[in-house]
């Protein structure tokens, strides 16, 4: 999602009736189906985007660079707490998480998002019960083809060893 995009349907939210006071940021819809992929990886939580700094051989690339946050922070990431933590591991600049992955870990995901923009936040977890795992070997993430929408601010990723 460009830029114009997501600032055209931060317009559309706000504009909402009911999502009219969301002060949310942007993130993968965590819902949609995972498939395995191979990069250069931390064990437990790996949040991935593209790095803006036009002096990084990262810039302009259209493969998502990958920042390893691993279980820092006693295993939790909060979009809005933890955020501008993650860096482009290419320059060290601030890299804005646009999805994640998850690679020898047990994980969830919880939080509230907007999915219809006439709909009130949805409170989201997933899984809906106890935790999901990544084996050794696997990596999962959002498809390429993931969608982007906007999260409340208790939206939290949990990661805790095998």
């Amino acid at each position: 999602m460009s830029d114009d995009e997501r600032e055209k349907r931060h317009r559309e939210v706000s504009s909402s009736g009911s999502s009219s006071n969301f002060g949310g940021k942007y993130f993968a819809d965590c819902a949609i189906k995972n498939d395995d992929s191979r990069r250069h990886l931390s064990w437990g939580l790996n949040l991935e985007g593209h790095c803006k700094n036009t002096s990084c051989r990262a810039y302009g690339q259209s493969e998502r660079s990958i920042f390893g946050w691993g279980f820092r922070n006693g295993g939790k990431f909060n979009l809005f707490e933890n955020g501008h933590e993650c860096k482009c591991p290419l320059c060290g600049e601030y890299m804005q998480a646009i999805t994640c992955g998850f690679f020898n870990t047990q994980w969830l995901i919880r939080g509230r998002r907007i999915t219809d923009p006439s709909k009130p936040l949805e409170d989201f977890r997933n899984p809906k019960y106890g935790w999901n795992c990544v084996l050794d070997n696997e990596y999962e993430h959002p498809k390429e083809t993931f969608k982007i929408v906007p999260w409340g601010e208790d939206f939290i990723i949990e990661v805790k060893s095998l």
